[in-house]
């Protein structure tokens, strides 16, 4: 799990996938690496995005993506978000990682750099 800040302006818009209504989706996120399109990613504050860990480029799962750009965004349970996509082999299941293991993590995280 990779917690992004992002200090400055944000701007929205969908890249692959289908188009959704405007702000149906408020949590979606993307981050660009190289001038492309990275990984998924969803705010959990107006200015944190939680991202997959890979998604910073540092591990080989980086190139094994459930769906092309899928890496890192939320799994959506009834409205919450349980999990983050981390890696598949393009056979379902996929491989999430369960945010509640992770909420003491990312609250110091965020606290540190408030």
């Amino acid at each position: 799990i990779l917690l992004h800040l992002f200090p400055g302006r944000l701007r929205s818009r969908n890249v692959g996938g289908h188009k959704v209504k405007p702000h149906s989706r408020p949590y979606a996120a993307a981050l660009k690496v190289g001038g492309g399109f990275g990984c998924g990613g969803f705010f959990i504050t107006p200015q944190w995005v939680l991202l997959a860990g890979h998604c910073n480029g540092s591990s080989p799962f980086n190139d094994i993506l459930l769906l092309k750009g899928d890496s890192g965004g939320p799994m959506v349970c009834k409205g919450v978000v349980e999990g983050i996509v981390s890696y598949g082999n393009r056979i379902p299941p996929g491989v999430y990682s369960r945010i509640a293991d992770f909420l003491p993590w990312i609250k110091h995280i965020m606290t540190l750099n408030a």
